[in-house]
């Protein structure tokens, strides 16, 4: 029997979307600064239009499916401009560094590519001019890396036993909460707590 799989909500998407896409634009130059900054200026109105729909309906009564179906159709426009406009993902790769070896002034790295809905990633090796912290995950395009530690970590769970992926979820009393979404599971630690703070700049 397969466990049940916790999909993120599209108002934790988009919120999750600006403040990385704010964060990461603050990288300057680099090519996932001018990625995230061409982004996070075009769509800025339309998350934060998104986001306050989100915050308007998710925090009142609740309404029946017609209703809810009226309000997604009418904002759907924003919706999918802000998914086309993030069509620029295809050119990123999510990886996690488990090994290197340094071979003809190249840094030879076996990972983990963490794409897809099979968690059985597949591995391969990619040559870099730099070394990646193995156990870690990164953001890969041609030959620059990302560093996405803590914002996504892997550790066993504390409640089924299982290695997951967790990702940032949010601050709560000085802890970081993470969540699973192939467990739908939870843990909170104080150990990225300023970490975080600084990176997404709240």
């Amino acid at each position: 029997m397969g466990r049940a799989v916790s999909r993120i909500s599209p108002g934790i998407a988009m919120q999750t979307i600006g403040s990385l896409s704010g964060a990461l634009a603050n990288h300057g130059n680099s090519q996932y600064g001018r990625l995230f900054q061409r982004f996070y200026n075009k769509k800025r109105i339309f998350l934060e239009i998104f986001l306050e729909l989100r915050n308007r309906y998710a925090h009142g009564a609740l309404q029946d499916d017609k209703n809810y179906s009226e309000i997604i159709n009418k904002n759907m426009d924003y919706l999918i401009d802000i998914l086309q406009g993030l069509n620029f993902l295809i050119q990123l790769l999510l990886v996690r560094a488990d090994n290197l070896r340094f071979i003809e002034d190249k840094y030879l790295h076996q990972v983990r590519l963490c794409m897809g809905d099979n968690y059985n990633f597949s591995r391969t090796e990619i040559a870099l001019h730099f070394p990646l912290e193995c156990d870690k995950f990164y953001l890969l395009k041609e030959d620059y890396a990302l560093l996405l530690h803590p914002l996504i970590i892997e550790q066993r769970c504390q409640m089924c036993g299982q290695q997951e992926i967790f990702l940032y979820n949010r601050i709560e009393q000085n802890n970081v909460s993470y969540l699973s979404y192939r467990c739908g599971h939870q843990f909170e630690t104080a150990q990225y707590t300023q970490e975080i703070i600084e990176l997404l700049g709240i």
